[in-house]
């Protein structure tokens, strides 16, 4: 693992790259939702090109951006031999859904701006090879299926059933 320092990235071109991840993965998963049921095996293609553009950007995007819980989060921090792990996912309504790259998390400064708050400055540095620690990948899974089955319970026991009319 490599102490390198990364250059402050440019904000415009954060925000453009993070653009393109939040809509191409969006609309990627619409035009795939949409092309399961019958539509043209292009529009399927489409889709499919489309989300996995938003992967390799996503890949190459440093920090994190999403719009309305679209886009790239941090989720699955975990603490490894080498220090603490989190991984880049990318989200739709801020539940992980595809895994992108695994980082090392260094605290760099703590500072008390209040004496209830702190404002933390952190380093990353990418995790190496494919870039996935699988036991931060399987801590973000199991909380979103057990996140997913509390909702589930949450509409059966209030009778919130989609297409019934109910609720």
């Amino acid at each position: 693992m490599s102490q390198r320092t990364l250059a402050k990235p440019n904000k415009f071109i954060h925000f453009v790259v993070g653009f393109f991840v939040t809509c191409s993965f969006l609309w990627g998963g619409v035009l795939l939702a949409v092309g399961i049921n019958g539509a043209s095996a292009g529009r399927i293609f489409i889709a499919l090109a489309l989300l996995v553009a938003a992967w390799l950007c996503a890949r190459a995007q440093r920090g994190s951006w999403s719009l309305n819980g679209f886009g790239t989060s941090f989720y699955g921090e975990i603490d490894s031999p080498y220090g603490t792990v989190h991984t880049k996912w990318l989200s739709i309504f801020f539940v992980p859904v595809v895994p992108v790259r695994s980082y090392y998390l260094f605290e760099t400064s703590d500072v008390e701006t209040t004496p209830d708050e702190h404002k933390a400055t952190y380093r990353q540095a990418r995790f190496p090879g494919f870039g996935l620690y699988w036991p931060s990948v399987e801590k973000s899974l199991v909380w979103t299926v057990i996140g997913g089955f509390a909702l589930i319970l949450v509409y059966w026991l209030f009778g919130i059933v989609p297409g019934t009319g109910s609720g």
